[in-house]
């Protein structure tokens, strides 16, 4: 019967398979909040009555420049409840802020402060922008392990089929 198997079978297949682990890197980027404490505009100013005719008694701060995702605080102090300080995006005079808070700018560009008595006398108001945390694009890398099988079929005869010298 070996005799008879071995003269019609010449090769038989064998599968081997090999398992490799190759590590990989790659990379993405993630938002990260930086703290930090940047005075933007501190202003305090002395605002006339509101009377006929007058002018003098709303006053606007010099523009200052603020970024998208920025964190910032706005504060202010006025010596009456008829005076108005308000954060104010200049391009499309959009309000931002109007009382003392934390808030996230939406969109970069430039800013400013404006101040409004509707007292019939004299007042002081104060205002202050600060940035207080920058949201920030941080490149990071990681890597996996992947684990590749590996397949390959090789002939071998009976004989080694028979005594595994194809083993590897």
């Amino acid at each position: 019967m070996f005799i008879v198997l071995s003269s019609t079978v010449k090769f038989i297949p064998i599968v081997i398979t090999k398992n490799i682990e190759e590590p990989r890197q790659y990379k993405y980027k993630t938002l990260v909040w930086r703290k930090t404490n940047d005075l933007i505009v501190e202003n305090t100013m002395s605002l006339g009555a509101c009377e006929k005719y007058s002018t003098n008694y709303q006053k606007d701060s010099k523009t200052f420049q603020l970024e998208r995702g920025w964190e910032i605080t706005f504060e202010i102090k006025t010596s009456s409840i008829f005076v108005f300080v308000t954060l104010y995006e200049k391009e499309g005079t959009r309000p931002i802020a109007s009382k003392n808070g934390i808030y996230i700018i939406s969109t970069t560009g430039e800013y400013y402060v404006t101040y409004m008595n509707l007292e019939s006398w004299v007042v002081v108001a104060y205002a202050k922008v600060t940035v207080t945390a920058k949201l920030e694009t941080v490149q990071n890398t990681g890597t996996v392990t992947l684990t590749i099988t590996k397949y390959e079929v090789i002939d071998v005869t009976l004989i080694e089929w028979l005594t595994q010298k194809h083993a590897t």
